[in-house]
């Protein structure tokens, strides 16, 4: 019953250049010190954030991908979304084979990254990602790492045929195929609508235009041949594998209340409801909303299966990091768990305590853990009140273990064991961060 995990990064809207406007950490009251003077001596909210991606990148061995979910610059500011690239090629060291070797960085277009002044007299749609894919061939030397099109699976780690073993099956999907279309508007009035665009457009300036117009004719869709080509790859995955789909729009309104036109994305019910008609477990990642709710979807006509929907904030705020948990004998993915890094207004960038979520129906995930001694542990932690301490459970368990002829590590054994009744929302584990010799588990209240 030993486990692994495969693990990546989410990172939300970027918005560059707006990202370096982010106010420095600190209660400045003195209006004589220059806003420089104050940041050399503060917390810088987008260091710390870069820092402690740069850290995990070199601590997480078992990180296989770093996802952005889109809006790199703001209102289609071209050279924005160009100067994003150089900034992040720097600040996550694409060019480093320490960080980056059999590592992928995989990206989306945001509505924001858009040039809707540009394509406004209708252009085919297809024609507006490409300033954004050859600003990644500039700067990265391949424009591979961004998705426009319809999306093709990147499975990590790589697995050898007739060598079966777990992996992530990612897959981009391009949410921005309608933003900036005047095709949305109805016939009835797209000609006018065009004509007043068009005069309005002559009179201003055009980065004045992008403000004045860059929200209102947004319209997020996904193409009828993506989704398509979204649910056949679904269905192909191996089952030892979980689908990690990537978007910038969410598949549900978000929790605020939003004023505003074409503010979810058109076909979000037809994409929601293809996921599910898979009958498999797939993790859906976005960005857009710059708020971070986690849901969990599933249909009773359509199994136990489920969307587990998952926000990242603005760049500025934070980021996700999510590790998916596999079985080491039979490769079945059991669950995953998402620590949130946030800035907090206080202490900098902070590190959350782990969400733990089940990517398999409890039953199944029960006969993970069917080992005689387990029924010592439920026992022993009757109520909530009461604290089970690792090493109890070391002097409990019978040594040495053996699987057929193997022996196993205890510690180990029993490390894994725990986290899967984790997954089973059966007990919590406090003192995560530290020696699995001070975990303390107890019941989940109810």
């Amino acid at each position: 019953m030993p486990i692994s995990h495969i693990s990546f990064l989410q990172l939300g809207d970027v918005h560059y250049p707006d990202l370096l406007k982010a106010s420095p950490l600190a209660d400045h009251k003195d209006p004589g010190l220059s806003s420089a003077t104050v940041g050399a001596v503060s917390s810088s909210r987008i260091a710390d954030i870069t820092r402690g991606i740069i850290r995990i990148l070199g601590e997480e061995k078992n990180l296989v991908a770093v996802v952005l979910t889109g809006d790199l610059t703001t209102r289609g500011n071209v050279p924005g979304y160009k100067d994003c690239l150089a900034f992040l090629h720097g600040a996550l060291q694409l060019a480093d084979t320490v960080y980056w070797k059999d590592r992928r960085l995989l990206a989306v277009p945001g509505n924001h990254d858009i040039n809707r002044a540009a394509i406004i007299n209708g252009p085919p749609m297809s024609e507006k990602f490409e300033p954004l894919l050859k600003n990644w061939e500039e700067i990265c030397g391949s424009n591979e790492f961004l998705t426009v099109n319809a999306p093709k699976p990147t499975d990590l780690p790589t697995v050898l045929p007739g060598f079966p073993a777990p992996s992530i099956r990612f897959l981009p999907l391009n949410t921005c195929y309608l933003c900036g279309e005047h095709r949305a508007f109805p016939e009835q009035i797209r000609d006018k609508v065009i004509q007043l665009l068009d005069a309005l457009k002559a009179t201003v300036p055009a980065d004045e235009f992008e403000k004045m117009m860059s929200e209102q004719i947004d319209c997020p869709a996904v193409s009828r041949e993506h989704v398509i080509a979204l649910e056949k790859h679904i269905r192909e995955g191996d089952m030892d594998s979980v689908s990690v789909v990537i978007g910038h729009h969410p598949l549900f309104a978000q929790p605020m209340t939003r004023i505003d036109g074409y503010n979810e994305m058109l076909n979000a019910g037809y994409v929601r409801e293809t996921i599910l008609e898979t009958r498999k477990n797939v993790i859906y990642l976005h960005g857009h909303i710059h708020q971070d709710p986690l849901l969990i979807v599933n249909s009773p006509l359509k199994g136990s299966h489920r969307i587990i929907h998952v926000s990242a904030p603005a760049l500025e705020d934070g980021f996700n990091l999510i590790k998916i948990f596999f079985s080491d004998e039979t490769n079945q993915p059991l669950g995953l768990e998402m620590i949130q890094y946030r800035f907090g207004d206080h202490f900098g960038l902070v590190k959350h305590a782990p969400i733990k979520l089940r990517l398999i129906d409890q039953a199944s995930l029960w006969n993970e853990i069917d080992q005689p001694w387990i029924k010592y542990v439920l026992d022993k932690l009757f109520s909530p009140k009461f604290v089970l301490r690792f090493s109890d459970l070391l002097r409990a368990v019978p040594a040495p273990l053996k699987r057929g002829i193997e022996l196993i590590d205890q510690t180990e054994f029993i490390k894994d064991a725990l986290v899967i009744l984790e997954l089973l929302e059966i007990i919590d584990i406090t003192n995560r961060d530290g020696s699995v010799k001070t975990w303390q588990c107890h019941r989940k209240t109810i």
